[in-house]
Formats: C-alpha cells, structure tokens, sequence
C-alpha cells in the first residue's frame, strides 16, 4: 500500500541488496526488508556518498525498535506504523529535502575547489616572477629586473581585487567588457619566466 501511494508521485523502486548499488534518493525499509538487507552494506553505500546525504527510513510496525542503536546508525528517521499520509508526506519530504540540500552543498564546494585552484594557478606564475627577477635586480642591480617584479606584483594585486569583486558579486557576471587577446596575453607573457621560448602574438 506504502508503495502504491508513492508511486503516484515518485518512482519507486522495490528494496533489495542489488538496488543499493543503484542511484537513488531515498531508502524506505519495512521490518522485515530491514532484517534481510546486510547492514555493512547499506553502511558502505551510504558511506560512499559521504558527505552527501543518502537518508534511510524504516518502517515499523513496532515503537520499541526506535529504541534500537544499532538501527539508528543506519537509518535516519522511523515511522512507526499506521501513520496519516500528510505526516508520512511530510517526513518523507524533509529526507528528501535533507538529500537535495547536501547535494546542492556537495556541487557548491566542488566548484569552490576548483576556482580556489584556479585563482592559485593565476597567482602562482606572477609570484614566481616577482621572486625570480626580485633576486636578479638584488644581485645586478638591473632596472627592468625591478620593473619586471613590480609589474607581477600589480598583476598579483589585481587579480585578488578581481576574485573579492566576484565574491561579492556571486556567481553571476553582470558587467561583461570586451578585452584585447593580444594585450591580455602580452601581460600574461611578462609574467612567465621562460627564458628558452618565444612569445609569438
């Protein structure tokens, strides 16, 4: 009957030790499901999905099992048997809930990653070339060693005032300009230290 009433409005996939290997939302167990699936199992799959969430419900025809640690180191919340549909509803909706946020969390973090290693790559060459040239001035003394440096440390200043206006600003570019490729890329050259290539433009 649980199954039937889910259907109408998600898709419902019958419980086995198979379909935890599959992609799902959410797990719902009665008792007697609970007792056949293999607890290690379900913990290793809702470990692999760490740090998203994969909620786990039970339910039981019995209030006593929610006094049961081992069963609330699998599953995330119990129901104990009959319950109305709007509670059910509810609860059922705050799991999924639970899941949908620690997904849109999980994405979030995983591009933080990748722009918190992108900005490290672009601050990292103009850092290498104020340190390299900064050593050149000190021992010969020569000017466009020092100009060299200064100019990689205003390209390091100006590309931190770059990522706080965007962290301000969120992930959305409102003010797009146009931009020579030649000139961005002559900067991008001054930056590099390569004494053996050729900058072609």
């Amino acid at each position: 009957l649980l199954a039937s009433w889910l259907s109408e409005q998600y898709d419902v996939e019958e419980p086995s030790e198979d379909r935890l290997q599959g992609t799902f939302d959410l797990a719902i167990f009665d008792q007697e499901s609970f007792r056949r699936i293999d607890p290690d199992r379900l913990r290793d799959r809702k470990q692999a999905e760490a740090p998203v969430a994969l909620p786990c419900l039970l339910v039981a025809s019995s209030a006593s099992i929610q006094h049961s640690e081992a069963v609330w180191q699998l599953v995330d919340d119990v129901i104990v048997a009959p319950i109305d549909q709007p509670v059910l509803k509810a609860r059922l909706e705050s799991l999924l809930e639970t899941r949908s946020l620690s997904l849109a969390l999980a994405e979030k973090n995983q591009r933080l990653d990748e722009f918190a290693s992108i900005v490290a790559h672009d601050l990292r060459n103009p850092l290498t070339a104020a340190r390299g040239h900064t050593k050149i001035a000190r021992e010969t003394r020569d000017e466009a060693s020092f100009e060299i440096a200064i100019n990689s440390l205003d390209r390091m200043e100006a590309i931190i005032n770059d990522v706080l206006e965007l962290s301000r600003q969120g992930t959305d570019i409102n003010d797009p300009e146009s931009t020579d490729l030649a000139v961005l890329a002559r900067d991008a050259w001054e930056s590099v230290e390569a004494p053996d290539a050729t900058f072609r433009c």
